[in-house]
């Protein structure tokens, strides 16, 4: 008797509610609330960053207190004080009482020229360029226009005018000198005309420039020269205060930066320094040649020119941009690995791209870390070597294949690559993470054309 061969046994049927949990749609589904999730944990790295920068911003501060901070000039200018009456009320209660104000008085010609030698002042892990600089200004007045006192003018103090010169911070303050035509003047504080933003110096005019009243040399035209040597960090400027002015800056720093007020009119950045003139007329300038300081205090510093001394590379600004695309890049990291995994007999689990998406905000951790100790490129290599590494390993050990775990390799160091690529392009970087992105997504839309989302059946590799 022959015996009857049995049909093979087919395998029991996958609950409906159980396959859509093991569907690739379902993951799909998943990695995208994981890639939401994962905002929380990015947005600390964001304030670890910002905390960091603040304390680089504090220890250049601190540098800034001891050795100099920023320097603005402005002068040499001429002050005159004077004193007008006001009327308040009328008839009976009329009230008539006298104001001190003080006159300004700016140059026809005007020309200043610096010379800044840099150095790097270094606390802790931060470094901080710092300068010296000699300054010399030079200015010739011509007659001098006294409507400014206007209609309500009491009297002039002839005998109370100075030249005095406007300084960003007086602690940089080495040498100062202040000449009146040819003659060295006592110098001192002059409280009455310093701001929240500068202090002031003042050179007393000599006796004879001062007692012989409107028709003085004072009134009638002179030459000053105001020459200083300071310190500073962060930036060095000049306001542009003559009818005509002509400011020529140069110095050692190869990276300097022209965003203070007006361009230069001629520039040259090379290896070893730079240098840069600015040439402004009277009608470019925007001011008036005179105007009552009481007014308006911070006119002229409103209007400088100058350079900043920046860092080679802030690279702050290029972890914050870098986090900016921190969701686009871990939404492709997961589609690298929701790709092989669609592709393979074998699966992921969901907890496991968790911790894939946390390797990724690791990633940002290190290259902080790393960028304040050896700059942004190295640690990039370094932080993105680390973390292609440890995902490709991962995805090879899990989807028990080398061939996967190198395409792994090969597609996050595209996606590493492609994410340095646009942080240093700058203007052009929104064209290229579109442009990416679009053929990202094409080639993830192409590789699982046959995959069965749903998972009510076997998906065809």
């Amino acid at each position: 008797m022959s015996e009857t061969a049995l049909p093979p046994a087919r395998p029991a049927p996958v609950p409906p509610a159980r396959s859509v949990f093991r569907s690739p749609g379902f993951k799909f589904l998943v990695t995208g609330i994981l890639t939401v999730v994962l905002a929380v944990p990015l947005f600390m790295v964001w304030m670890l960053k910002d905390e960091r920068e603040m304390r680089a911003l504090e220890v250049r501060g601190d540098i800034a207190r001891d050795w100099g901070g920023s320097q603005t000039i402005i002068g040499p200018m001429l002050a005159v004080p004077f004193t007008i009456r006001e009327t308040s009320g009328a008839g009976s209660s009329e009230q008539v009482r006298t104001v001190s104000r003080t006159a300004l008085f700016l140059p026809d010609g005007y020309s200043a020229k610096a010379v800044a030698d840099t150095d790097i002042r270094r606390v802790a892990i931060f470094d901080v360029p710092a300068y010296v600089t000699d300054i010399t200004l030079q200015a010739s007045f011509g007659t001098l226009d006294q409507t400014v006192f206007g209609p309500n003018l009491q009297s002039i103090d002839w005998s109370g005018a100075r030249l005095v010169v406007s300084v960003g911070d007086l602690t940089g303050l080495e040498t100062a000198s202040i000449s009146f035509d040819g003659a060295t003047l006592p110098i001192g504080p002059n409280d009455r005309l310093s701001t929240s933003v500068a202090a002031t110096l003042e050179g007393v005019l000599p006796a004879s420039a001062r007692s012989a009243g409107a028709s003085s040399a004072i009134a009638s035209g002179f030459k000053a020269t105001a020459s200083f040597r300071l310190k500073g960090t962060d930036r060095l400027a000049v306001a542009p205060i003559g009818r005509d002015s002509e400011i020529a800056l140069s110095g050692d720093w190869p990276h300097p930066g022209f965003q203070v007020g007006a361009l230069p009119s001629e520039r040259e950045v090379r290896a070893d320094g730079f240098a840069a003139v600015w040439r402004i007329p009277y009608l470019a300038r925007g001011f008036p040649q005179a105007w009552i300081f009481e007014d308006d205090p911070s006119r002229l510093s409103n209007l400088a020119v100058g350079v900043d001394f920046k860092d080679p590379v802030d690279f702050y600004a290029l972890v914050e941009r870098a986090l900016k695309y921190g969701l686009m890049f871990i939404s492709a990291v997961f589609g690298v690995v929701f790709v092989l995994e669609v592709l393979s007999p074998r699966g992921i689990h969901p907890v496991q791209y968790l911790l894939v998406g946390l390797i990724q905000i690791f990633f940002y951790v290190l290259l902080l870390a790393l960028a304040e100790h050896i700059g942004f490129g190295i640690a990039y290599a370094i932080a993105s070597i680390a973390t292609i590494g440890v995902i490709s390993v991962f995805i090879g050990l899990a989807l028990e294949s080398r061939r996967r775990a190198l395409a792994a390799a090969l597609s996050l160091g595209t996606v590493f690559a492609v994410l340095y690529a646009i942080l240093r392009l700058e203007d052009a970087a929104l064209l290229a993470g579109a442009a990416v992105g679009f053929v990202a997504l094409s080639a993830a839309l192409f590789a699982t054309r046959r995959v069965d989302w749903s998972g009510r059946g076997a998906p065809s590799v």
